[in-house]
């Protein structure tokens, strides 16, 4: 019995070419507001989060997509409203990115200008500490280090979230959020953010068996549970990030929030 050829979309015409007009498309869909816009970030080319209040559902698509044709479209707005329980749009949809994403060129950009030492760390010196205790070895004359930095000291508008490291692979630079850059944000936190990001350069991103991304595997996640701070970082970022993301929307100092476990630790010995 013979069977037909996978679909190909790779050249069918566009059916949403401008983010006004994927708007329409997924507000009507969704039945929410929606605001999209264009990148062209090929490891991530759907990003979607909700934002701002009222909240609205911000969708940034890779910037192919303004050559969609319709069934990727429709299959696009089907797993932004049920997931992956709509195997089918997922399977078009994922045939559609990668056949897509083979066509991009690979981007170039410029390394950026470094700034590792910050008013608080020093990212050269913290780095060395994590590299002798878990990367003994690994990075050299054939696989550099990659560039560190503190990001852009500029007030964040996110409410809700915050990306306090990044590694890119394409300039080989590691970023820390500059909210980090203060006193009262324990150094072992920000070794351990380090060390997350350093373990993204050791293992990059790598096409799954579903043709998605995947940007933390299972040597990736095995590293980084075997990290002793590991549940201890878990613990402090849920506990701070209300604070951190205040500080780093605002500007100013961030004041770390004490566990209940240590406050009532604390009261027990004031009373006495």
């Amino acid at each position: 019995m013979a069977t037909s050829p996978p679909l190909d979309l790779s050249e069918s015409p566009g059916a949403c070419p401008t983010a006004a007009d994927w708007e329409e498309l997924l507000i009507e869909s969704l039945r929410r507001p929606v605001q999209v816009s264009f990148g062209t970030s090929r490891t991530v080319p759907v990003r979607a989060e909700e934002r701002g209040q009222p909240p609205v559902f911000c969708v940034r698509l890779h910037k192919a997509f303004s050559e969609a044709p319709l069934e990727v479209c429709d299959s696009l707005a089907r797993w932004l409203l049920v997931g992956r329980r709509a195997r089918r749009a997922c399977t078009l949809l994922d045939n559609w990115i990668d056949q897509r994403m083979k066509r991009e060129p690979t981007p170039s950009r410029s390394a950026p200008t470094l700034h590792p030492n910050g008013s608080t760390y020093d990212l050269g010196t913290l780095s060395q500490d994590v590299l002798n205790q878990y990367f003994k070895g690994h990075f050299g004359q054939e696989r550099p280090l990659p560039g560190l930095t503190w990001g852009r000291r500029a007030r964040s508008r996110s409410r809700h979230s915050l990306r306090l490291g990044s590694y890119d692979p394409v300039t080989h630079v590691i970023r820390i959020h500059p909210v980090l850059d203060q006193p009262e944000v324990p150094r072992w936190f920000v070794c351990f953010v380090l060390a997350h990001e350093l373990l993204h350069a050791k293992w990059p991103p790598m096409r799954g068996s579903g043709q998605r991304w995947i940007h933390h595997g299972a040597q990736f996640r095995a590293e980084e549970a075997a990290h002793p701070d590991f549940k201890r970082a878990q613990d402090w970022e849920t506990l701070q990030l209300p604070g951190l993301i205040r500080s780093a929307r605002r500007g100013t100092k961030f004041r770390a929030k004490r566990s209940r476990g240590l406050r009532n630790l604390l009261g027990r010995q004031g009373s006495r």
